[in-house]
């Protein structure tokens, strides 16, 4: 990696950083979502701390530099596999002249991964890399001098989407470095590094925007509960049923028979336009554990809107392990949302309506007629 440093404008530098983190946008009627998306990316250097420790020299010599606009960049391409992990290469590219003439062209390759942990226009992440690299030192009338150096970095920052297919990348990052190989440069190094970046990045293809549950709800269709029932719940016949309410028009709701192998899921959506139609999986997350389920799409026209309604099937004995579990996560088209309490009670009262009780035999009384 370079041993020279650009320099730059840090009070501008500063400021733009900070600004980055204030642009995430409102929640729209589409989400962007990155599920098996491709990114290519450019990014810059804001901020760079550099400490090196050279063989020989008692004390470690420290860089700083603000590169703003500078003379340095990064280039990456690479794939999400899911809406969760992240696969690429880097290609970064960084340059300098001092004031004596003297130039360094630096430059590293290497392979990293990330891991989000949300979808929609504010996407956290960390990320690990390795980097294969090196510089060419060319003092002014002189030859130069080549090394090769091999390390790693890792981070965190959050992607930005201002839309669908476009997003600011703020990172920041930390690496090391270290002289391999033989080559011209006569002194083994190694380095340490602090770095603040923005990156730039367009996603192409994948799958379609998570849909934004956000708004008013469109009224009518809600289940009414029963005299002495929780709230959302009914008990028809020999049915019951459980209704999980997640506020503006959306909700979830559990039909089953006890005694019957297979229970029913139907998530629906009330708003003034269909968002649901390419969904063909719900995806439960019970403790860090996950299980899709399939759905069919059926939309219902009404007065104020439409009412979207995704069903599937699944085996009874999962109200237990829904209703016995600590943390659950129903995720939609890229959009998820956490059970409360309340949730997970409801869970807990429809498990026990569902599951068959074994029949108690009578007892005689010997102060009445026997049983028998």
């Amino acid at each position: 990696m370079s041993r020279a440093l650009a320099g730059g404008r840090p009070m501008a530098a500063a400021l733009i950083l900070c600004s980055l983190f204030a642009l995430a946008p409102e929640r729209a009627e589409a989400q962007p979502t990155v599920a098996n998306k491709i990114r290519l990316s450019l990014d810059q250097s804001l901020f760079t701390l550099l400490s090196t420790d050279y063989e020989g020299v008692p004390d470690r010599q420290t860089q700083t530099g603000f590169g703003l606009l500078g003379r340095g960049f990064g280039l990456s391409v690479g794939a999400a596999l899911g809406d969760m992990l992240f696969i690429g290469g880097r290609l970064q590219l960084e340059w300098s002249k001092d004031e004596g003439d003297n130039t360094d062209l630096a430059w590293a390759l290497g392979p990293f991964a990330e891991l989000m942990f949300a979808d929609g226009t504010f996407v956290p992440f960390g990320l690990v890399g390795l980097d294969i690299g090196g510089s060419v030192f060319t003092p002014d009338g002189g030859d130069s001098v080549k090394v090769t150096t091999f390390g790693f970095r890792f981070g965190g920052g959050a992607h930005i989407f201002v839309t669908d297919s476009f997003s600011i990348d703020p990172r920041l990052e930390f690496g090391w470095d270290t002289r391999i190989g033989e080559d011209e440069f006569d002194q083994d190094f190694s380095s340490i590094r602090f770095s603040i970046i923005v990156g730039f990045s367009g996603w192409f293809g994948g799958g379609d925007p998570a849909p934004s549950y956000g708004g008013e709800p469109m009224g009518g269709g809600a289940v009414e509960p029963m005299p002495g029932d929780a709230p959302g719940s009914t008990t028809v016949a020999n049915s019951t049923t459980e209704t999980l309410d997640f506020g503006n028009g959306v909700s979830a709701t559990l039909y089953g028979v006890p005694g019957q192998a297979d229970m029913t899921v139907r998530f629906q959506r009330r708003g003034p336009a269909p968002v649901l139609q390419s969904c063909s999986e719900i995806v439960w997350q019970v403790d860090g554990q996950a299980a899709q389920m399939a759905v069919g799409y059926t939309p219902t026209q009404e007065s104020n809107g439409v009412l979207e309604t995704l069903e599937g099937k699944t085996a009874s004995n999962n109200a237990a392990l829904l209703a016995n579990a600590r943390v659950v996560t129903l995720t939609v088209c890229g959009a998820s949302f956490s059970l409360t309490p309340q949730h997970l009670q409801q869970l807990g009262a429809f498990n026990q309506r569902l599951t068959v009780q074994p029949v108690q035999p009578q007892q005689n009384d010997p102060w009445g007629a026997p049983a028998y």
